[in-house]
């Protein structure tokens, strides 16, 4: 630090302590001149210790200003009540108690209104503005500050002009609309320069500058705001000095300068500790924890964060204390740690909605959305989407709007619904376009491009990669700059363009290199192996991950360490090295486990299982085999739950469309009663002229409106109708989903884990084995295969009755040749118990029913005999033609059921639901199936 530096906080020290003793000072003046003032003199005197105290204790200042209120009232004096009132707002703002402080400051308004005092008024009306500002309600914002400036134009107050100007440049900002922020930024700005009024030229370029900055037009913001330091510095304006240094710095973070942005915020965090302004250190904080978030580095991240959180505890600044859980929140959510996200981001949401700013309580609502969605809870995400959007749509803000429309299309591309997702998408950048934002257009064109590459429509990806990249260069935000670059270069690498890939590569990795982004280039490294691997340059491959997993090593990055390990020890299977590959699996298994990357996990098993077995290690082989296997089941479950998800989403955009047209209904409804109102004083008008025959017309009238009400009332009794009708075959799809889950897990596990099993012990000891063993273990594969097939065939059957409805497709068939097919399908498994099956059918057994439905019938009720007879027993199967009938039945040697048991039976079948069999490990399936085919055409008895 040079002489000048330390001259400089030298004075900063002495000026604030100078300050805070004159302020003091005043306090003490005042409080003694309290006890021997009366009437209206003590009404002034409240009024200004009120004041005086707003900074120091805002609760010893509202005392003050009830006080102030009320000697005013006393002394009928009508200045000072309006003061007393304008005073209370202002502590109710900072206290941030926005609807007391509004409630304050329009009894102001009243007060000055009587007093036709044109200049407080004004000033009234501006913090009304401010408050509206705060609110998120930008219409009603510029309404107020228009009101405030036209007062200082009559007043011809150029300072207090500039400020209004100031203002509605900001509202206008903060709803897009930059065109009229810009005008009203630099009528502004002109103002203070033919005034000279530098503190208010420096405080509007700064106004311009985060223009510039909202817009990501990174370089003019840099410019103004580097405009405004200089003319702070001049002024010695050590708290606007800090700001401006602080905005610079939020800047560089944005371009990806990482080490600028550190620097510019230290410096201002600096000079905010001498001065001890509590608040500002605490936003200082909060945006060093913002540059090492962007960096990855969640630790420091989150120790700046939490100390930036602590600060504004203590100082109760709700809002500020809501943004601190919202950036300590999304670090766990980088970290996959989601119930600690979702915690946090409840917290902020709790407070804003208190606050009452919809604009803050909509980005709430929209982390709590993504937490859900990165759980694969689509349900619940898609529902705080929409609700952040229909806040949205109140506000008007239209670039909101958009990001909402775009996460709700995120959510459906993450369900594989690309018409869907594109749709939304589309939707989002038409708005983007409209207000020219570049970054978020470039965002979208982004996530449109990866939807055409999962489809492997490689041309239109490319086209929207290269949309994105060139918004990008408009913007000059050089790590989206690089990201658009791997995207491209993902693609070429794909469609076997390498040369051309590897040119964009180069070019990222340049960049990445300029602004010290470790990150990307860790990533780049990889890329540039994934290149050489898909070109089978395998030991390139490996030289290219290995400096990768270096990079990803020294910033601490576990994510990015397991990847590359995965691909390290994938590189050394190709090359035939499988020992080097397992200590690479083994450390990304544990961080994969620690992490919960359930589809990394699942191909690290498989590859680790992969290269055991080559290297000869079968048994250890077989158990990473197993745990991919379990891994794959889950994957399978998530994909299930999607599947699921998506018709959950398609029941609630019906319901929402439900709910549109009942409104619309009602809106019709109502627009009736309007309408009748009207014929009923025209009827009344014309009463005077033609009783009988407006008579006749209301009576008329009134028969037939009743009629459209009845039908309307019908029409909306048929809506309901149809809600409840979707609720609950949205909770049976619920039910279907749970049983598929269990009997998946379970059931059709355990077959299919018994079979791969087999087949692995035949091909790894083929040679070893006995014939006779040989023979065991065929006859046992071909007893799981049939169980797999016929529990597969049940749950295809079952699930396509419960979602599709049955379709009854009777037809003459002879029953003698489909009991035949049947018995002979399960000889094989009867005779591994020594069981005899005798049958007993007409030759000429002719019946009108349904062949498939049949089939399944006689198939399940035999393999249940089966299962419930002992060894050595006897099933016998009878068809007795009875008149017009025919009874089936299958009789067996078994144990049999009590009638407590028949019952119980009878009771599940009744629900059709599916349970586990206590004794046997059954579903219960094959007895639900066979009663739902049959009950409605036969008439069934179970012994």
């Amino acid at each position: 630090m040079n002489y000048k530096s330390i001259i400089l906080l030298l004075l900063l020290t002495l000026f604030t302590s100078l300050f805070s003793q004159k302020t003091n000072s005043k306090i003490d003046s005042l409080e003694s001149k309290l006890s021997n003032a009366v009437g209206v003199d003590k009404a002034i005197i409240l009024n200004q210790l009120s004041y005086a105290y707003i900074t120091v204790s805002p609760n010893k200042a509202l005392e003050y200003a009830e006080n102030a209120k009320t000697s005013a009232i006393r002394a009928i004096n009508v200045t000072q009540e309006a003061e007393a009132y304008l005073n209370m707002g202002l502590i109710c703002t900072q206290k941030q108690e926005y609807d007391k402080a509004l409630v304050h400051l329009k009894n102001a308004l009243n007060a000055f209104s009587k007093d036709k005092n044109k200049q407080r008024l004004a000033v009234t009306q501006n913090e009304i503005g401010k408050i509206h500002l705060k609110l998120a309600d930008y219409s009603a914002s510029i309404n107020h500050f228009n009101t405030s400036k036209k007062l200082f134009d009559a007043l011809k107050n150029d300072t207090a002009i500039a400020n209004a100007c100031n203002n509605i440049g900001i509202a206008y900002k903060e709803i897009g609309n930059s065109d009229s922020a810009s005008v009203y930024f630099q009528e502004a700005l002109a103002i203070y320069i033919k005034d000279n009024n530098q503190k208010g030229e420096a405080y509007t370029l700064n106004n311009i500058g985060s223009l510039y900055w909202k817009k990501r037009e990174y370089e003019k913001a840099l410019q103004y705001y580097l405009e405004a330091l200089e003319i702070r510095k001049n002024l010695n304006d050590s708290k606007d000095i800090a700001r401006s240094l602080n905005n610079i710095g939020v800047v560089y973070k944005d371009m990806s300068d990482y080490e600028n942005a550190l620097k510019y915020h230290l410096e201002s965090l600096k000079i905010k500790k001498i001065i001890d302004t509590k608040e500002e250190i605490a936003h200082s904080l909060n945006n060093i924890g913002s540059v090492y978030w962007k960096l990855n580095n969640y630790s420091n991240a989150l120790d700046y964060y939490q100390q930036a959180l602590d600060i504004r505890l203590l100082l109760n600044n709700k809002s500020d204390i809501a943004n601190s859980y919202d950036n300590i929140g999304n670090v766990y959510k980088m970290l996959k740690s989601f119930d600690e996200s979702l915690e946090y981001y409840d917290k902020a949401m709790t407070i804003r909605r208190e606050i009452g700013n919809l604009n803050i309580y909509a980005n709430s609502l929209n982390n709590i959305g993504s937490i859900y969605l990165a759980k694969y809870e689509f349900d619940k995400a898609l529902k705080f989407y929409f609700k952040a959007l229909e806040i949205r749509n109140e506000i008007g803000n239209e670039d909101d709007i958009a990001n909402s429309l775009n996460n709700i299309g995120l959510i459906f591309k993450d369900l594989n619904n690309a018409e869907k997702s594109l749709d939304y998408f589309r939707k989002a950048a038409d708005l983007y376009k409209k207000n020219d934002d570049k970054n978020a257009l470039a965002y979208i064109y982004t996530n449109i491009g990866s939807i055409y590459w999962n489809n492997k429509d490689f041309a239109k990806a490319l086209s929207y990669y290269k949309e994105a990249l060139n918004l990008r260069n408009k913007i000059g935000d050089n790590s989206l700059i690089a990201a658009s670059l791997v995207n491209l270069g993902i693609v070429l690498k794909d469609i076997g363009e390498y040369t051309d890939a590897l040119d964009y590569y180069h070019k990222a990795n340049d960049i990445y290199n300029a602004i010290g982004d470790r990150l990307g280039k860790a990533w780049i490294l990889n890329y540039y192996g994934n290149l050489y691997r898909d070109k089978k340059e395998f030991f390139t491959a490996l030289d290219y991950y290995s400096k990768s997993l270096s990079e990803f090593e020294a910033i601490k990055n576990n994510n990015g360490i397991a990847q590359i390990s995965k691909n390290i020890g994938e590189a050394y299977i190709m090359t035939k090295q499988y020992p080097s590959a397992y200590p690479y699996f083994e450390k990304a298994i544990i961080i994969a486990t620690e992490f919960n990357d359930r589809d990394l996990l699942k191909n690290l098993y498989f590859l680790y299982s992969e290269a055991l077995e080559k290297a000869g290690n079968s048994s250890k082989a077989l158990l990473f085999y197993k745990q991919y296997s379990a891994a794959k089941d889950s994957l399978l479950n998530t994909e299930t739950m999607k599947r699921f998800a998506e018709i959950q989403i398609n029941y609630i955009l019906d319901k929402k469309q439900d709910e549109i047209d009942k409104l619309s209904a009602e809106k019709e409804l109502q627009i009736m009663r309007e309408q009748n109102s009207k014929i009923v004083f025209a009827s009344i008008a014309a009463f005077l002229i033609l009783v009988s025959a407006a008579l006749y017309l209301i009576i008329r009238l009134k028969l037939k409106n009743n009629k459209l009400l009845e039908a309307k009332n019908k029409e909306l009794e048929q809506l309901l109708h149809n809600l409840q009708t979707s609720e609950v075959q949205l909770i049976n799809a619920n039910r279907t989903k749970d049983k598929f889950m269990s009997i998946i897990a379970h059931d059709l596990k355990s077959p299919i884990s018994t079979f791969v099993g087999i087949t692995k012990i035949l091909v790894a000891k083929k040679k070893d084995l006995p014939e006779e063993k040989k023979e065991q273990l065929i006859q046992n594969m071909n007893i799981s295969a049939v169980k797999i097939y016929n529990l597969l065939e049940n749950l295809l059957n079952w699930s396509y009755s419960h979602i599709n409805g049955f379709r009854f497709n009777p037809e003459n068939i002879a029953l003698d040749v489909i009991i035949k097919d049947e018995i002979e399908l399960m000889e094989n498994t009867a005779q591994t118990k020594d069981i005899i099956i005798r049958f007993s059918v007409p030759d000429d057994c002719m019946v009108y029913a349904d062949k498939n439905m049949i089939h399944t019938v006689i198939r399940n009720l035999v393999s249940n005999a089966i299962k419930f007879t002992d060894n050595c027993g006897t099933i016998t199967v009878l068809a007795e033609p009875i008149s017009e009938l025919v009874i089936v039945s299958v009789k067996d040697s078994g144990i049999g059921m009590n009638e407590d048991e028949i019952s119980e039976l009878y009771k599940q079948m009744n629900k059709s639901e599916i349970s586990e069999n206590a004794q046997n490990k059954g579903t219960g399936l094959g007895l639900i199936l066979c009663k739902e085919f049959v009950e409605k055409k036969i008439k069934v008895k179970l012994r």
